[in-house]
This record gives C-alpha cells, structure tokens and sequence, in this order.
C-alpha cells in the first residue's frame, strides 16, 4: 500500500471511530433527531388547527383543554410513528409510496388521538373540526421535512450532471421510464437525460419522470440540434432486429453515437442500466421465440445423447441448451481435437459434477468408429451437426464434401437404426434448396437419405431433418471476416451489390431446432422462419460505422463477385413443396414423393464412385439424385450412365 494511501486509510479508520461517524451511534442520533422533530411538527400543527379553528381569540377553556390534550397527542403519534414504519425509509428516495405511508401514519394517530380525547372527556370539548384540520396539517409538515430532504439529494445531484455529456432516451415505455429513474438517482450516471424520442405520436409532448417526449424518430437530426445532443440511448431491449437497424441507421446518418440497453437475460449480475455500444446482434435479433421450454425438457431429460460435430457452432450450442435439460449422459463426438478439447472444457466446468459428459474424437465418415460410439453409449437421440459447410471449399474438393458429408449422415443413420436410436435430427442448410454448388448438392442428399432411411424402418427410429440459414459468429460467418478486413484496415469484400442472405442468431436457431424435435412424428424437414433477407452490402456498412470508420472514406468496400457455387439469393422452400405451419417461427415442408429404394442405392453408387476418386461422375449422379426427375431413375439408367461416363 503506498504512503498516500495508508494515510486516507488511516484517516477513514479514525473518523470511524468518532461520533457521528460511528455507524451504530449515528443511528441513533439520527432517529432520536427525527423523532424529536417529527413530535415538535405534530403539536405545532395540533396548535395551528387552534388557530386557523378558533381565530386568534381563543377562548380561556380551550386553551386549558388543549394544553391537557397535546401529551396526549405527543405520546400517541409517537407510538403510532414507530409501529407504522415511518423510521424505516431511506428518505433520500422518497415517492409516492413515502406519502401514502405518512398520510397512513398521521391518519391513525389523528384517529387514535380523537378516540383518546373522547376517553378523557375534557370540558368543553373540541370540536370535531380541529382533528381533522389537525390531520391535514401534520401530514403536510411531517411530509414536507422528507421531501425536502430528497429534494436536498436530487440538487446536489443536478449540479454534479450539469458537466455531463447530454443524451435523448429512445423509447418511451416502460424500460424508458426506468432509465429515466436510474439516470435521476444515479449521479455517476454518465450522461444527463434530455428528453424521449418515441416513433408514437400519441405520446408526443408528454412527461415521463419530469422528461418531455420531444418527437418521434424521424425528427431525430432536428431534436439532437436543438439540444445539442451527441448520444442516443435505445432503451428497447427486445426491440427485433429490424427496428434497431433503423434506429442506428438514422443515428449514424446525422452523426450521432447511438447506445442500447442490454436485454434482461443478458444482464443478470450485471448493470442493466448500463448502455453499451451497438453490437451486430442488435442488428440482427428478432423477439423472444414462443419456446415449449417443458417439452423439450420431458424430451431430453434422462436420456442418453449423442451430438455430432459437437465442436461446431451449432454443435457446441446444441450441447450447451440440451444440458440444460438434465440429460442422463451426453456424448460429443467431433473429429477435430481443437474443438473437442474447447467444448468439452466448457461443458465439464460448468456441469461436469453434475451430468456424465464424453469427448469422443472421430470422425462420421469413419464407420468402425460410428459403430464403437453407439455399441458403447446406445444413445436414445442423435443430433447429427457434423458436416462440411464451406462452399468454396467443398466446390474445390468436391470428393472430400461428398465422403464427409454423404457418407458421414449415411453411417450414422444406420447405426440409430442398427442400435435402437429413437430419434434422429439432421442439421440441414437452405443452401440444399435448389443446390447451385456441392455443398448444396450434398445437404439435398442427406435430406432425402434421411427422409428414405425413415420411410424403409417406419417404427424403429424417426429420421426428420431441420433446415435454416446462416447463424451469426459461426466459422466462416462474414461477420467475423468483415471484423478482421476492418482491424487490418480494409477493404471490406462483397461478392455482389445486391447479394442477400438469412440470418439467426445460433442460441434461437439451436431453440427452434429442440423445439422441432419435441414436436416430430418422423419424416418431416422443418424449415425455421429466418424472417426477412439482409442486405450483405448495407450490413457491412453498418459494422464499419459501429467501429467508428465511415464507409467509402476510412475504409473501402470492394466487390468481388460471386464465387462458384454462391447464390446471388437464398431459399427456405423448395419451389413448388407444401408448407405446414406447426408454429410461429417452424414450418414442415411437404416432402415430395419418390423412389426411397432407389434414393439409396443411387447414394450408394455415389459413395462408391466418391471412393474411387471419380469426381464427375459422382457429382453427375449426385445432380440426379436431387432432381425430381432422377430421384425415379432406374437401376439400368444408372448402370447405364456409368458405362456411358466410363466409355467417354
């Protein structure tokens, strides 16, 4: 401890031990002050009642009979105020609440004080009157001494904001008026609240914890002017995403610094009231999801389970939310030790002591493995993550993506049938709608391979696939990359002005997916709402204003065009299927009829030429195995074309 230090600390020790700084003796003092305080305000309101009664001619008789009754009155209301709780407040804070309890108080002394006086009878008798002037009057005076000193408090505090940086609050409901609360008793508060923006104009020109709602969001650049205001605080936490996004476009388009309140379920153990920059998530949430938090639990709980590709950003967060729900073991199975290790480590800290978890590293593709895995745990579900998702890179080693992909789905699904598995998910893509590249291709397989795998073993395991867009902060996600460009100085790369895609946060989409399962019978493929398509140019704009750089000037955005393989658009449907909406963020699509025979040996056939390093051809029947048309390809026209590919 440094030498300034031990003396203030040796300071602080002495004054504690002085009076009035010595906690227990300080109290004491105080209340002793402000009961004194308190009985001399009760018997000079009982006098005023007099007064204002009688006029100032008061009669020899009531003066007599008010000074035997004032004891009395003394002694009732100081029993009465003690009982009554009116000691306990921290008067600092006074509200509404403090006046009702003090109205409280001083009626039931008036009332106790009245019956009193009837008891003793004093001659001539008060009028009636007087008590309930005296009422009025004590409630006035005893309420007056609280509110000053709030009163006191919220100066001192005034002046200390007056140096402080001013901000407008951006919503005026509930969470707004909270903040607008914190912001008034919290003098460390960084910022001093100006007034409210909210988009109702109903609320236009009303107060809010004496705060004017100033306008709506489309006067923001006007009201900031006029108010000299640099800051806006979103004080919305389960605002979606598309609401923020407006609101921080319209904020960065005038030059102002916008912050957001954290959500309740973010801040636990944390500041709520606390604004924190802008993140991509803001940007990209939508509201709370309508989640079946028991069945899922009825479910899972008790069962043994088996994630695959459990080091993966689905993966790791399907392992994350299932523990949640009391499974008897859970079994991570992923070929990368890196990921493995990662999860694991999180997993066993935080519930280690309470659910078995096992690390197995290996990989699908690998079927002795596969085997070992389910004769070892006989896992009762399966969650089957494990995939190649890049496509540039399966479109550049298209063998490798369909092996690991095709193959990896193939191996696990028989042994849930082999083993007795009683649900089986496949993690599935919107890239496998309409596939323009392998990655695509090879998801579209492993849809119909599960869709078949059910329809030939009705009974003994339900296969069903969920399928959904990008999920945020995954590997490979372009909002990491677009971080890394803006770090080193850019440029931002974008394939194309006008490319879109869907995203989700990967907590919500790993939600829907546990509540696809609850709600599967067996053969379906849910296709999660990703709601609307984001602009990838307009977003990359948004993150480099967020990092404080102006797009165009501090860092360029370069197009590079669309790589092979990538869709300019992507799709939820397959064209021309059926869709049934089961819930408000899932829906099952209609799967198409076919050949689930001939599906299989066409996925053998594939697996087979994969193996013997036959790209084209692979990926030949690969395309036809997806196509409406060559899902009813015959035995002889598979034969055929693999004659006719062999001759060529």
């Amino acid at each position: 401890m440094k030498i300034g230090q031990t003396h203030q600390h040796y300071k602080q020790t002495l004054l504690s031990m002085i009076p009035p700084y010595n906690l227990p003796y300080w109290r004491w003092l105080r209340l002793s002050i402000l009961v004194s305080l308190d009985l001399f305000l009760v018997a000079l309101s009982y006098w005023a009642s007099f007064w204002i009664r009688l006029d100032s001619l008061w009669p020899k008789e009531f003066v007599l009979t008010g000074l035997r009754t004032v004891p009395l009155i003394i002694i009732i209301h100081f029993f009465v105020f003690l009982v009554g709780g009116l000691y306990k407040p921290v008067w600092r804070f006074a509200t509404l609440h403090s006046a009702v309890l003090i109205a409280r108080c001083t009626f039931l002394g008036t009332l106790i004080s009245l019956m009193g006086i009837y008891l003793l009878r004093p001659d001539p008798m008060l009028p009636r009157s007087i008590m309930v002037i005296f009422w009025f009057f004590s409630t006035f005076a005893v309420a007056v001494t609280r509110f000053a000193w709030r009163a006191w408090n919220d100066f001192q505090a005034n002046l200390s904001r007056t140096s402080k940086p001013v901000c407008i609050i951006y919503g005026a409901g509930k969470c707004g008026d909270l903040l607008a609360r914190h912001i008034d008793m919290t003098p460390k508060f960084p910022y001093q609240a100006m007034g409210f923006i909210d988009d109702d104009i109903n609320k236009r020109h009303r107060i809010i914890h004496g705060l004017k709602v100033l306008g709506t969001g489309d006067e923001l650049e006007n009201i900031c002017q006029l108010h000299s205001v640099h800051t806006v605080i979103i004080a919305i936490p389960s605002a979606p995403g598309r609401i923020v996004r407006e609101i921080v476009a319209r904020c960065q388009a005038v030059g102002i610094k916008p912050l957001i309140l954290p959500s309740l379920a973010d801040s636990l153990g944390q500041n709520l009231f606390q604004p924190r920059p802008i993140d991509i998530k803001d940007l990209l949430r939508r509201s709370p999801k309508s989640i079946d938090h028991e069945k899922i639990h009825s479910l899972l709980e008790g069962k043994v389970i088996l994630v695959t590709g459990a080091g993966g950003s689905i993966g790791s967060e399907l392992c994350r939310q299932i523990l949640q729900h009391k499974p008897d073991k859970l079994v991570l199975l992923d070929s990368s030790e890196f990921n493995l290790y990662h999860i694991d480590m999180e997993l066993q800290d935080r519930y280690g002591a309470e659910i078995p978890i096992f690390p197995i590293l290996g990989s699908v593709t690998d079927e002795l493995t596969v085997q070992k895995v389910f004769s070892r745990f006989l896992p009762a579900m399966v969650f089957h993550a494990a995939a190649y998702k890049h496509v540039p890179v399966i479109e550049s080693n298209p063998i490798q993506g369909i092996i690991n992909n095709i193959s990896g789905t193939k191996n696990v699904a028989e042994a849930s049938v082999t083993f007795g598995v009683r649900k089986f998910l496949l993690i599935s893509t919107d890239k496998a709608v309409n596939p323009t590249s392998i990655m695509g291709m090879t998801k579209r397989a492993c849809e119909l391979l599960i869709q078949s795998m059910h329809s030939l073993h009705t009974g003994s395991c339900s296969f069903s696939a969920v399928r959904f867009g990008n999920v945020l902060g995954s590997s490979g996600s372009v909002v990491p990359r677009f971080l890394d460009q803006i770090q080193s100085g850019g440029p931002v790369t974008v394939t194309h002005p006008e490319i879109t895609r869907y995203f989700m946060l990967t907590s919500e989409a790993v939600g829907l997916v546990l509540q696809s399962t609850a709600m599967s019978k067996g053969g379906e493929t849910f296709v999660l709402n990703m709601g609307e398509p984001v602009k990838i140019y307009d977003m990359a704009q948004q993150i480099i204003r967020l990092a404080g750089k102006e797009p165009g000037r501090d860092i360029e955005i370069v197009f590079t065009g669309l790589r092979p393989g990538e869709k300019l658009y992507e799709e939820l449907i397959i064209k021309d299927t059926e869709k049934h909406i089961l819930h408000d963020e899932i829906y099952v699509a209609i799967p198409q009829r076919f050949d689930e025979a001939m599906v299989l040996r066409t996925i053998n056939e594939i697996l087979k030429q994969a193996s013997l390093g036959q790209e084209e051809l692979s990926i030949r029947l690969l395309k036809a195995v997806i196509s409406p048309i060559g899902t009813a390809l015959s035995d002889s026209a598979i034969k055929s074309r693999i004659a006719l590919d062999e001759l060529i």
